[in-house]
């Protein structure tokens, strides 16, 4: 059997560049996987980043969405605040009573109404007021108004004739342009004291 021989100097040559070149190949690949780590470090950076700027945005949303709601709760309960101050006030003008109990003055109003009560908005109608009065009042007005309070006009009616101790008192008017149901009543005046027409209610204009 031949053996290969070596010679001793390149024998502890040889050991040094095989430990160099392990030693080269071996700090390469931890320089590789030691960028690849940064790498995916970084990329997990990003990731988080991105996480917390969602989250934040997510949060002031939030934020707002609450702030919103608190508005809209304020808001509600002024509307329905407006609403239960509308009904006091419509409650309290759908019946015709007496504003006075003052004896001194015996002033009626026996009856009140308008012509036609059906109206049709676009035909520019001309409402007839007329209102019958004992106790020779020196002023007759007649109030016309819808429930929302956009339409409230009260008009002054002129004395007719007379027929024993019945007075009436009528003017004329354009009817409402606005569709709905309006009410109206009567008052009659004389020496600062008012009455109506007591114990029903207000009369009916419809406008169509």
């Amino acid at each position: 059997m031949t053996y290969l021989r070596i010679d001793r100097n390149k024998f502890w040559g040889w050991v040094v560049v095989s430990l160099l070149v392990g030693l080269g190949i071996g700090f390469g690949t931890m320089l590789l996987l030691t960028s690849s780590r940064s790498d995916e470090v970084r990329a997990l950076n990003n990731r988080v980043a991105a996480a917390q700027a969602d989250l934040a945005s997510a949060d002031a949303s939030l934020t707002a969405l609450v702030s919103q709601n608190a508005q809209l709760t304020v808001d509600l309960d002024a509307a329905n605040a407006q609403i239960a101050s509308l009904q006091g006030s419509s409650s309290s003008t759908t019946t015709d009573t007496s504003t006075t109990t003052t004896a001194t003055v015996a002033m009626k109003v026996t009856s009140r109404t308008i012509t036609p009560s059906s109206v049709v908005a676009s035909e520019n109608v001309t409402l007839t007021m007329t209102a019958k009065v004992t106790g020779t009042p020196t002023k007759v007005t007649m109030r016309i108004y819808n429930a929302s309070k956009s339409y409230d006009k009260t008009f002054t009616l002129k004395k007719v004739s007379t027929s024993g101790k019945t007075q009436t008192w009528r003017a004329t008017t354009k009817a409402p342009t606005a569709k709905g149901t309006y009410r109206f009543f009567a008052t009659a005046t004389k020496a600062g004291v008012s009455v109506t027409m007591t114990g029903v209610s207000a009369g009916t204009l419809k406008v169509k």
